[in-house]
């Protein structure tokens, strides 16, 4: 998702920033079921589990009762099932007790994570009567989002949540859904104290104040100008080009991929021919929705019976005028990640998007709604739970059309070191800039006489007597909105307001037409680069005269063009479906310390990396939409590169503001952006991309290749099903070692420690709660002598991996051990029995796990005997 800017409600933006990327209310809501869960092998092998190992999984026998198994399968890459169960009361899910368990494809489990509440029912009978009604807490949640209070009662319910330490505690979930814009709010209200604990949009977006969009169209489509035709073709910007300043488009001549898309792509039914001769079929319908930038709602370009897809693309016209090749490159794109994503296993099992599961598997009837044009210079996602789909809540990709700066706006007179021309931002539906007689004056930096002067936020300047007659300058941040600003630079009689940004982009900036009532002055908004050599030069003490001038912006952007933001958006459905399994949907990806964004890019600079691509190129995101030339910075505060010199982010960064970023807690004590958090992440999944892609070669052949960047894509995808629910970086970073050792029998492993060390993640690395972002500590060791691979089995016959550790232990003895029992004891250094065990021979020699859960992190002593041999060895535990 791309960000844009915050006007109207600065709050509303900074509490999307806490929310993962997404979507269905917090897990209190009732897990969709998952077909033949209850009766599939995978289901059943992990109900056995639990029951064999209650004890260990701190379950009494009335537990038992209160498990729901939310869902189950296998994949057929790597013979690996999946399962993940959950406590429940009363049809609820007890948020923080989500589990998942995954068997290798000898039964025996290669992991397990979460945590279950020990005797539920009788914890959930102690607890007090809540001391906050759900009146108060409707109230709460409504102040919270900044929103007026409803006509009607909000759905509020009470729900339980594990906490840290085990014990459990009692909330109010409350439905917030505000009358503009496509927002759906779960808020989560501490019933003890009426604290705000979590807020958690349904729609994976930052929102710019009001959702809605006050440009109108004023350009019609053209009409399809039918070229040479080729029967399911379509003319679009093929994989792997980026946009259309990456390459020329080309017809691509059937496309679908037969395993993921057996019928084609216009298919719902299963069966030889197609349903739809428009862009619609069984994984997505690309449309243009109901919007004020729409002139034609529920378009849809049409290809004819033989589906011919063939619409020019000319750059000169407006973004509306492109539409029937946008939407047609959008439907393009969305069923390449369809198809391409089940290739590495986001299969109808696992929760793909299909109006139609073919193998029965998973539930269908939730086809991405890819609706183009709607918004104005943002994109977002909105996902559900596997099959969960009513008429105002469906999975849908939304893209916008992108407003391109005014070239040469803002033009410095003389020959300082500030002279020459600047693009501008204008804001749309304020006063324009005049198109003859330019505004001019001397550039004054505001001084509100704040702590922060130079924001502008208070009404008063203290300096209103410089500013008066001339341009004020004021800094883009976030302790008030747009509409503040212009007006304090009103009243101190400012001609017009240059509003600085934070970052080196612009993107459309707009508020509500009522708040502009009143409103005399201009305003726009030039770049952190370009306001950084402003305020250099009025900070000199000489007078920088400046002159504002309405010129002629190049035409709009399509966001249907640019195949990096359709890449990234649909990538937040494969993660929030992936992570915690399929039913859940979001609930396990909304902690603070998530990377949803993080993996949106990695999936967004992976399906568009070109033959002869180096990892050190600096590449930008969102460049095209921006207007940016394809070198350009992109909309992250650094570009991706593996050169630590283009790109120095780190584990460390985390909680902290590096070179006037903000990678932790915002003034309101909500995670600031979580692009920011995503940054360090993706940055050093990029780095694991090109160090096996150095290892192993690149492969063009995106879906079946062999080459470094398929087996990082396979270790991504993996990863996200290994991970737990609200998983932080240090998990993620073990559930990719794992999958490491489950598809590749471990072959990668220190190559991945090494990548990981290096951007702070290393085994010295303490995560802390992934749900705070002030308790980790970075460390930049990989572990020495490692022990990460089955092959790596010691002279002695005894294999124990990986070690260090962070939760599990896996042991193997090597065949021909005997047949006599095998006693395991784990002991403290100094002697202590922590933990012991008792296995089968021929259950040592196929492989067992440790759990390792209860043991604070240190050095212990892991003790197996078998028969007359004896075998001791050293394990770290980690944090």
């Amino acid at each position: 998702m791309l960000p844009i800017f915050r006007a109207a409600f600065p709050h509303r933006f900074l509490l999307c920033a806490a929310l993962v990327a997404g979507g269905a209310p917090l897990a209190a809501q009732p897990t969709f079921p998952v077909p033949a869960t209850a009766t599939s092998p995978e289901a059943a092998r992990a109900v056995e589990y639990v029951r064999a190992h209650a004890h260990d999984l701190g379950l009494s026998a009335a537990d038992l009762a209160d498990l729901a198994v939310t869902g189950a399968y296998a994949d057929a890459h790597n013979g690996l099932s999946h399962a993940f169960l959950v406590q429940r009361i009363g049809g609820h899910d007890v948020l923080g007790t989500e589990v998942g368990l995954h068997f290798r494809p000898n039964q025996v489990l290669l992991s397990r994570t979460g945590f279950f509440v020990k005797d539920l029912r009788a914890a959930i009978a102690k607890l007090p009567q809540p001391a906050v009604v759900a009146e108060a807490a409707r109230n709460a949640a409504l102040q919270h989002l900044r929103q007026p209070a409803a006509g009607a009662p909000l759905p509020a319910e009470l729900v339980y949540r594990r906490l840290p330490n085990g014990t459990l505690a009692q909330s109010w979930q409350v439905r917030v859904r505000p009358a503009q814009g496509p927002d759906a709010w779960t808020v989560l209200v501490d019933a003890a104290t009426g604290r705000v604990l979590k807020a958690r949009n349904q729609v994976i977006r930052e929102p710019k104040g009001r959702a809605a969009s006050f440009r109108p169209a004023t350009t019609a489509p053209v009409a399809p100008q039918w070229q040479p035709a080729v029967a399911n073709g379509y003319r679009v910007y093929a994989s792997p080009l980026e946009s259309p300043l990456h390459g020329v488009s080309t017809l691509a001549v059937s496309p679908a991929d037969a395993v993921a898309s057996p019928f084609g792509w216009h298919d719902t039914n299963g069966a030889a021919g197609a349903e739809y001769t428009t862009a619609r079929g069984n994984n997505t319908h690309v449309y243009t929705p109901v919007g004020t930038h729409v002139v034609t709602p529920g378009f849809s370009p049409d290809g004819g019976a033989n589906l011919e897809f063939d619409f020019p693309h000319n750059a000169a016209l407006s973004a509306q005028a492109n539409q029937p090749a946008a939407l047609t490159n959008l439907f393009y794109w969305t069923n390449l990640m369809h198809d391409l994503s089940q290739r590495y296993g986001f299969t109808e099992a696992s929760g793909n998007f299909q109006a139609t599961n073919y193998s029965g598997l998973g539930v269908g009837g939730d086809y991405i709604h890819a609706e183009l044009g709607e918004v104005y210079s943002e994109g977002y996602f909105n996902t559900t739970p596997d099959g969960a789909v009513t008429s105002n809540s469906y999975p849908a990709i939304v893209l916008g059309i992108w407003q391109q700066a005014l070239p040469n706006a803002l033009t410095v007179a003389g020959t300082g070191p500030a002279a020459g021309s600047y693009a501008a931002m204008p804001l749309t539906n304020g006063r324009a800039l005049p198109r003859t007689t330019p505004i001019t004056g001397a550039l004054v930096l505001a001084d509100d006489g704040s702590l922060n002067p130079t924001g502008g936020c208070e009404p008063a300047w203290v300096n209103a007597a410089q500013v008066r007659g001339n341009i004020a300058v004021a800094d883009f941040d976030y302790d008030c909105d747009f509409i503040e600003k212009l007006r304090g630079a009103q009243l101190a009689g400012a001609r017009a307001l240059v509003l600085v940004h934070s970052l080196d982009f612009l993107s459309h900036i707009e508020i509500d037409p009522a708040d502009t009532v009143g409103l005399r002055v201009p305003l726009v908004m030039v770049t952190r680069t370009d306001g950084q050599r402003l305020k250099a030069a009025m900070s000199a003490g000489t007078p920088v005269t400046a002159s504002l001038l309405g010129t002629t912006a190049p035409p709009d952007r399509n966001g249907g063009f640019d195949n990096g933001i359709i890449a990234h958006e649909y990538a937040h459905g494969i993660t929030t479906r992936l992570t915690g399994g399929p039913a859940g949907a979001t609930a396990c990806l909304d902690n603070e310390e998530q990377m949803g964004e993080g993996w949106s890019d990695f999936f967004e600079l992976w399906m568009t990396t070109r033959p002869g691509d180096v990892g050190t190129t600096a590449r930008g995101i969102g460049t095209y939409v921006l207007g940016q030339p394809t070198t350009g910075p992109g909309i992250r505060p650094v570009p991706y590169s593996t050169d630590m010199a283009v790109n120095a982010t780190t584990y460390a960064y985390i909680g902290h503001t590096v070179n006037d970023v903000n990678y932790g807690y915002d003034d309101f004590n909500y995670p600031y952006d979580s692009h920011y958090i995503g940054l360090v992440w993706c940055s050093v999944l990029w780095d694991l991309n090109w160090a096996m892609i150095q290892r192993y070669g690149y492969d063009a052949n995106l879906s079946t290749g062999s080459g470094g960047n398929n087996k990082t894509m396979q270790l991504v995808m993996d990863g996200l099903k290994l991970q737990p629910c609200s998983p932080g970086f240090l998990d993620a970073r073990d559930a990719i070692l794992a999958a490491d050792r489950a598809t590749f029998g471990g072959a990668n492993q220190a190559l991945i420690w090494q990548v990981f060390a290096r951007r702070g993640m290393g085994s010295n690395a303490v995560q802390g709660s992934s749900d705070n972002l002030l308790d980790n500590t970075a460390g930049f060791l990989a572990p020495s002598g490692l022990a990460t691979a089955e092959a790596q089995a010691d002279g002695a016959g005894l294999t124990l991996y990986p070690n260090p550790t962070r939760a599990q232990l896996t042991l193997r003895l090597a065949a021909g051990a005997g047949t006599a029992p095998v006693q395991i004891a784990v002991q403290s250094v100094l002697g202590q029995v922590m933990q012991t065990r008792t296995l089968t021979a021929a259950a040592a020699t196929a492989g067992a796990t440790l759990d390792l859960h209860g043991l604070t992190p240190g050095l212990y002593l892991v003790r197996v005997t078998s028969g007359a041999s004896s075998y001791t060895r050293r394990v770290v535990v980690q944090p």
